[in-house]
């Protein structure tokens, strides 16, 4: 039998199909380690100016609970996306200071908006266990952020604390990558960067909800470079499918010489 006559033409259009599938569904849209996310959570809302938008998470993996912007203009649907690592960034050059409580990187989806001249202002709420507080003997907790060559120190605020977590409030114009880190003493030096006028976190008047999209993936490793390219995972998958693509024909035509 031949594999050019029988195999090849339905072979190649599943090929195309599932690469297509990949490529659409976004997997790993950073450029983040595949390998590194523990769960990606979504929300698509439009930004107008002057007022408060709020992006709610609801994922209970994710410490981020609300991401709040207040733009300079209006953006028709922009996505904010939260990812939950597993370890620092990979795109990151050194570990981030301080008793590490999680990694995570947000991101605003375009790259005309993210700027510091479209954000006038920015809130992200976050929750810390109280185990995690008290068995780590923190004094402090801090949101830090990666700038371009060293952590830096936003401005945090405790806002409120339940039976289980402490509810934290920071405050940024730009969306990267961040880390949820607790001191020992308040003596350690630190880069400070108090960036904006502080954002309400309460919903000033209402806003269209979300509908999180939430990805989870499993296991540990590296990779460079900011957003919305197709990441490490679409790119292992789509050698992996080109691997079998290119055995396939020397599989057929061996079995077809018996």
């Amino acid at each position: 039998m031949s594999y050019s006559g029988k195999y090849f033409f339905p072979i190649t259009i599943i090929f195309i199909l599932l690469i297509t599938f990949i490529l659409v569904s976004g997997v790993n849209a950073s450029s983040e380690n595949f390998f590194n996310i523990e769960v990606t959570e979504k929300h698509d809302l439009s930004i107008y100016k002057d007022k408060v938008i709020l992006y709610r998470f609801t994922n209970n993996s994710n410490p981020i609970e609300f991401v709040n912007i207040i733009g300079y203009v209006d953006f028709n649907d922009i996505t904010i996306s939260v990812e939950v690592l597993r370890n620092t960034s990979a795109m990151v050059k050194k570990k981030p200071p301080g008793i590490i409580y999680k990694n995570v990187n947000i991101w605003a989806d375009s790259s005309n908006f993210k700027t510091q001249n479209n954000i006038k202002s920015g809130a992200i709420r976050f929750r810390v266990l109280n185990k995690w507080i008290t068995e780590n003997n923190v004094a402090s907790v801090r949101m830090i952020k990666w700038g371009k060559s060293d952590w830096e120190y936003l401005e945090t605020n405790e806002f409120s604390k339940d039976d289980i977590f402490t509810y934290y409030d920071a405050f940024t114009q730009v969306f990267t990558n961040f880390a949820i880190a607790g001191t020992e003493n308040k003596t350690e030096n630190r880069t400070e960067i108090l960036e904006i006028i502080p954002v309400s976190l309460v919903e000033q008047e209402p806003v269209k909800s979300a509908t999180p999209v939430i990805e989870s993936t499993e296991s540990n490793e590296p990779t460079e470079t900011p957003k919305i390219t197709p990441g490490f995972g679409s790119i292992l998958v789509i050698l992996s499918l080109l691997g079998v693509y290119l055995f396939l024909p020397f599989l057929f035509c061996s079995e077809g010489k018996k």
